[in-house]
């Protein structure tokens, strides 16, 4: 049987047809595909980002912690070696039977003038 040769071109011409449409799916299918990974890698990029500053914002948080903490300590531990808190902590006693402070003796420059200091009693007492 022989074949017409306008029918073999028609043949031809839509296997090529069949042929151009499926790689102008797959083209598109991949390019649609691409954009897609493209803004999730953009999404992960900025969550990344975003997760970097959190933990640089937590680590100068912690810093900052860590310094007032440093800071504290070294106040706790430094002498006082003002006159006045010398002159005050050893003048200023608990009373064991009040439970308040009371005062013994009197500060330095203040003897014999009867001053206010010296005699202060707490309202709570009297």
């Amino acid at each position: 049987m022989r074949e017409y040769p306008h029918l073999k071109l028609e043949r031809e011409l839509r296997c090529l047809t069949e042929e151009l449409e499926l790689e102008r799916e797959e083209r598109t299918h991949n390019y649609r595909e691409s954009q897609r990974l493209g803004e999730e890698l953009e999404r992960e990029r900025l969550a990344r980002l975003g997760g970097q500053r959190n933990v640089q914002r937590l680590q100068r948080d912690l810093q900052e912690i860590l310094q007032q903490l440093l800071e504290e300590r070294q106040a706790l531990k430094a002498p006082k070696k003002g006159l006045w808190t010398n002159l005050l902590r050893s003048n200023y006693h608990k009373d064991p039977i009040r439970g308040s402070l009371s005062v013994r003796g009197t500060p330095f420059g203040m003897r014999g003038t009867g001053s206010a200091l010296a005699s202060y009693i707490p309202n709570s007492i009297k």
